[in-house]
């Protein structure tokens, strides 16, 4: 009735609803994929890929249940060269093989995805229109490390980087958001700090946001990217900023800490940091700045815990009480972890009278795939909602589909 009726994306998607398990769904698509004359070696790659080795096992079993025959014994039948090689490695174990026959097969995968990808990619801005739908599809079922692969092959068929392809064909939010994506995260950081300081004036909000989101490893390798173009940091900081928040962006330059919590020193800490603000009259702002500049993460969680157990008000409301403006952003951001951050400004730009496309473009396309999840489950955690229906809800068009696909598909590469 379904195949009477419908055709398509829709009927594809109703028939998928009514598989017995989503691995019997994957099973019938790679069947239909080798039979007829040649095969759909890209529905394959898809499957395959799209999928971690134990649910690549499942999709076997599901397989042999509905056909009788070995998933692995098709494969060998139907494909060919080192894509054959390749495909039936990834799934005939449920665990990466560490052997170096194994990891020479799986990196023959990757590149045979990546350059089938390319083509994909390529294939998806060529002809009449541009199908966002089939770039969608590609892009946002990937790791941001395959897609760098995916960049390099396309370099080397069609002599153009993914990026310049793309900024021609898309636009929008849709196309911040897929030039995020394809960016690695220590170029991306680069281009946020670029971004900051192009033109008249200085963002200083997203200068700091580059800073103090961010873990200090990640701000550590933003700093060697952006000065191996010969410049230091430094001293973009020096020309960019001023008074307390050059004081905050040149701490970070230093590296905060990654320690465990003090809690007897947290506790201190706390006391010194109401003292500094509500406990006075002014603020000593350089107190706020070097204690939370200088402290890890979690000894940061930590004097947020001290102070609202000793004084019964939260650190953040006191910063709130005594900072305003961008110096107050920086110092809030220095008491959350990055995926908090993440969480705290995704939910801020999809509540209320319209959506911040740009900082949900940041949010989501700025980082990879398995920080998203993180982020996800945090977000639940924090909101009691899910972030996959707040995206469906307040999104729309192709933004809305990459967003969504980009924070909820599976991704090969993650192995």
């Amino acid at each position: 009735m379904i195949k009477d009726e419908f055709s398509g994306d829709l009927e594809n998607a109703l028939v998928a609803l009514l598989s017995p398990s989503p691995a019997h769904y994957y099973a019938v698509s790679i069947r239909k994929a080798m039979q007829g004359v040649g095969v759909n070696e890209a529905v394959i790659i898809r499957t395959l890929a799209g999928n971690d080795k134990k649910f690549a096992s499942d999709i076997a079993e599901a397989y042999f249940k509905a056909y009788d025959a070995r998933l692995i014994d098709s494969l060998k039948d139907e494909l060919s060269g080192s894509l054959k090689k390749a495909a039936v490695t990834w799934i005939s174990k449920a665990e990466p093989d560490r052997s170096a026959d194994g990891s020479q097969l799986v990196v023959a995968l990757s590149k045979a995805i990546a350059e089938r990808d390319a083509d994909e990619i390529h294939a998806a801005c060529k002809g009449w229109g541009t199908d966002e739908s089939r770039i969608v599809s590609v892009v946002c079922s990937r790791t941001k490390s395959h897609l760098l692969e995916v960049d390099l092959a396309h370099r080397d068929k069609y002599k153009s980087t993914l990026a310049n392809l793309l900024s021609s064909e898309i636009s929008g939010d849709f196309k911040k958001l897929i030039k995020y994506i394809i960016m690695p995260e220590v170029v991306f950081d680069v281009y946020i700090i670029d971004k900051a300081t192009k033109g008249f004036g200085t963002n200083e909000a997203l200068f700091i946001e580059a800073l103090a989101s961010r873990s200090p490893a990640r701000v550590t390798r933003a700093r060697a990217k952006f000065e191996a173009r010969g410049r230091p940091l430094v001293d973009k900081v020096n020309s960019e900023l001023s008074g307390e928040l050059k004081k905050i962006a040149l701490l970070l330059l230093d590296g905060r800490p990654e320690t465990p919590a003090d809690e007897s020193l947290a506790e201190q800490q706390a006391e010194e940091l109401h003292e500094a603000g509500v406990g006075q009259w002014g603020t000593n702002e350089e107190k706020f700045i070097s204690v939370l500049g200088t402290s890890s993460v979690a000894q940061c969680q930590a004097i947020r815990k001290a102070y609202e157990a000793k004084f019964q008000a939260s650190l953040d409301s006191a910063i709130r009480t005594e900072f305003s403006g961008d110096l107050e952003q920086a110092l809030l951001a220095l008491l959350l972890t990055p995926v908090e951050y993440a969480c705290v400004r995704l939910r801020r730009a999809t509540t209320g009278f319209g959506v911040n496309e740009s900082t949900v473009a940041r949010m989501l396309g700025g980082n990879d795939k398995a920080f998203l999840k993180e982020v996800a489950d945090t977000f639940f955690a924090k909101y009691d909602t899910r972030l996959i229906d707040v995206l469906l809800k307040k999104l729309s068009g192709e933004f809305k589909r990459a967003a969504v696909a980009w924070v909820n598909n599976p991704a090969f590469g993650d192995n």
